[in-house]
């Protein structure tokens, strides 16, 4: 049994290197990250242009200059082939090593060793360097395979001269004056309101999008909050106070209101708007549902009367009996008094995603009382957010406009393209994010749960909620063998030997005894 899981776990390390690939794939990223780690950067790493040249017996051959990378990865340094500004995979592996406090070159073949260069330094104010390799070896290799005599080929070398292009002297001294400068948190205010005793708060997702900093005004103090969830197709956010001094909400007085509302009902909305200017007491406006669908149809929100002003995104949206049936994230730029909210059901959605579940309240206790002492009770229910970006990007207010608005006509599928896409770049982050959303359009998505479990056991190492979307991927698509060997691997790291063996004799693609 020993040997049947050693094969297995060398399968999941061979899948695990096959599913992501390199990170850096354009020029300009490689850029940024050699300009983001400015101060601890080799003088071998950065962007390179090479001529290489071939020398076999008495024939010379001169290949045309390119333009590569060279980037730390662990203890080597590995180089990348630019086409057009584009990493383009050549055969082999090509990477540098600092052997004898010199640096070396080491290449490896396909279907042959890896094959050294000479040690050599960088000259020249460290902007160039060469070197030769021999060449006997791989060539008498090729002409064995196409059925000639090695054993003519005594003389063959490569050759090889580097000259650097990025980053030079100019362009570190551009980053180190602007790290230098003084950097001014960018302030900024949104509305959020709680939707569980313990510290969960909801808001919208441009709210708290590239908060390095996300304070929560309550009891006539802030409090510290983090990001917990986010969705920027919806734009909602679940943020959650971590502050130690806080204790709870006390017991919320509405409910989230699933069924759709009709358009006419009356609504009113309550936020924080401008309040720099209109200052820091919560506002209340009212109105009316003034269509069930949002900006062009969007069917994901309601259009509603109430005036909105910058700070009210992330409000609450309220019945007149105090149910919340939406969250407010956009005015019309160009429309008097049109609103826009995002419907509580798709906020459902995205609380039914967290890891750890909350308990969402249930009972209405405001339905009977006029709207000024719902008012009062619900103030202490809804709140400022303050966010500090440290980032003069963002000098738009936190108040969303549909006519610079995200695409909101994305599938599930295209999801999935999306969370691939993040895996190929080790963005493993936005690509559990992005399963999350593909799992929420589509519940039935077997992809999505199979590329998700995995991230949980390979990189969150969860094993819980590994096997609970393995589990889910299996009872959609009972013949998906891997999500056996997965969850059987799981299984395995919970020590829980029964079951691991059971899912691993159940997968029909791996080795036997």
């Amino acid at each position: 049994m020993k040997t049947k899981i050693l094969l297995f776990i060398i399968i999941s390390m061979n899948l695990n290197s096959d599913l992501y690939s390199q990170k850096y794939r354009t020029m300009e990223q490689f850029q940024e990250y050699f300009i983001q780690n400015i101060n601890k950067l080799d003088p071998i790493e950065g962007l390179w242009v090479y001529n290489s040249s071939t020398q076999l017996e008495s024939i010379y051959q001169a290949n045309e200059p390119e333009t590569v990378a060279i980037i730390r990865e662990g203890l080597f340094f590995k180089q990348y082939t630019l086409v057009n500004g584009y990493y383009e995979p050549v055969d082999g592996y090509r990477q540098f090593r600092v052997f004898r406090g010199k640096y070396q070159y080491n290449r490896f073949y396909p279907g042959y060793k890896k094959v050294y260069g000479k040690e050599f330094n960088l000259y020249s104010n460290k902007k160039k360097f060469s070197f030769k390799m021999t060449a006997v070896g791989i060539m008498r290799h090729n002409m064995k395979k196409m059925g000639g005599n090695p054993n003519k080929i005594n003389n063959a070398y490569y050759s090889y001269s580097y000259t650097k292009i990025f980053p030079l002297d100019d362009d570190i001294t551009k980053v180190k004056r602007n790290v230098e400068k003084e950097i001014v948190p960018l302030t900024l205010t949104g509305t959020g309101f709680a939707i569980s005793t313990n510290g969960y708060i909801v808001t919208n997702h441009h709210v708290i999008e590239d908060a390095k900093k996300i304070d929560v005004k309550f009891n006539n103090d802030s409090y510290e909050a983090e990001i917990i969830m986010d969705d920027s197709r919806n734009d909602l956010a679940i943020i959650k106070i971590v502050d130690k001094r806080f204790n709870t909400f006390g017991k919320l007085p509405y409910t989230l209101k699933k069924s759709l509302s009709d358009v006419g009902e009356n609504i009113f909305v309550l936020g924080y708007p401008l309040t720099n200017s209109m200052g820091d007491e919560i506002k209340l406006t009212n109105g009316i549902i003034s269509s069930k669908t949002g900006f062009k149809g969007d069917i994901s929100s309601y259009q509603i009367s109430a005036p909105i002003q910058p700070g009210n995104s992330g409000g609450p949206l309220f019945d007149k009996n105090g149910n919340i049936i939406g969250v407010v994230n956009a005015k019309h730029n160009q429309a008097d008094n049109a609103g826009y909210a995002i419907k509580v059901s798709y906020l459902m959605s995205l609380i039914e995603l967290l890891d750890t579940p909350i308990k969402i309240p249930t009972t209405n206790t405001i339905s009977s009382k006029n709207l000024p002492n719902k008012v009062k009770i619900l103030s202490n229910y809804v709140f400022s957010i303050v966010v500090n970006n440290f980032s003069e990007n963002r000098t738009t207010s936190y108040n969303n406009s549909y006519e610079n608005s995200s695409n909101n006509s994305l599938d599930a599928m295209d999801f999935v393209k999306k969370g691939k896409n993040n895996l190929s770049y080790k963005n493993y982050t936005d690509a559990y994010l992005n399963f999350s959303k593909a799992i929420s359009k589509d519940p039935n998505n077997v992809e999505a749960y199979f590329i998700r479990g995995y991230l949980y056991l390979f990189e969150k190492h969860n094993f819980d909620l590994a096997i609970s979307d393995l589990t889910k991927c299996i009872q959609l698509k009972p013949e998906y063998s891997e999500a056996y060997l997965y969850r059987g691997l799981a299984y395995q790291r919970k020590e829980e030997k029964v079951k691991a063996i059971k899912d691993f004799t159940k997968c029909h693609s791996c080795p036997k005894k």
